[in-house]
């Protein structure tokens, strides 16, 4: 599909006068950033929903939103990620009270085994992979629900290496964010750093570090001459 260069609020207005592309366009659109809207307006419900149940909520919210939005004060992205957060939390909520257990024991076989196979346990990191870049990653993503953030280290910190390891160009990660390209290699260079320095204290050795140098900046696409 040809993307053009109208805004969201002038799209919708274009489907309501007849324009049958319109509104096809502005669904790839918003459906593109599903994985932004989502982290941004609900993250603690994730680990309640896979990504089909999360897909048809997005679709949903999206047609509520295209259908009520009257085009006063808020954006129509606002609007939208209103009732995303809405239709997130309360089906995040029902999953919730509808789990038989609020415990799991470690010693429950795993369910796509048969007795006899591994159980909960074997599939829990020994703490050992802390070097894994994604790992590391998933841990921001929890210090920043919790609020736990380094004081240097933002939230926009933390999507926008999300947005970059997902695929996204820093061109259009910063476009996402509504940030210059420029402050955008600021950012993922502070992450790198902050990275580097906390996995350097459990990896000592000159060639561990390099190693999981070498692995970080693979998985942040990050060059030297970006410095």
């Amino acid at each position: 599909m040809i993307k053009s260069s109208f805004s969201d609020e002038d799209l919708l207005r274009m489907h309501r006068e007849g324009d049958s592309m319109a509104l096809a366009e502005l669904m790839d659109r918003y459906f593109s950033l599903r994985h932004y809207s989502i982290r941004t307006v609900a993250p603690a419900t994730s680990p309640y929903l896979n990504e089909w149940e999360q897909n048809e909520i997005v679709y949903h919210a999206f047609y509520k939103a295209t259908q009520t939005y009257d085009f006063r004060d808020v954006k129509l992205l606002s609007y939208y990620h209103i009732i995303l957060k809405h239709d997130l939390v309360h089906a995040a909520t029902k999953r919730r009270a509808e789990a038989p257990h609020g415990v799991i024991s470690l010693d429950r076989y795993h369910e796509y085994e048969t007795r006899g196979g591994y159980t909960l346990s074997d599939t829990i990191s020994s703490g050992d992979t802390t070097d894994d870049p994604r790992a590391f990653l998933n841990y921001a993503e929890t210090l920043m629900e919790f609020q736990k953030l380094p004081p240097n280290i933002t939230p926009e910190t933390v999507t926008l290496v999300e947005l970059i390891t997902q695929g996204f160009p820093l061109a259009q990660a910063s476009k996402v964010l509504g940030i210059e390209e420029r402050r955008a290699r600021y950012l993922i260079r502070k992450y790198r750093r902050w990275a580097l320095d906390t996995l350097n204290r459990v990896y000592r050795s000159e060639e561990d570090h390099k190693e999981k140098e070498k692995l970080l900046d693979d998985f942040l696409r990050w060059k030297e001459d970006e410095e």
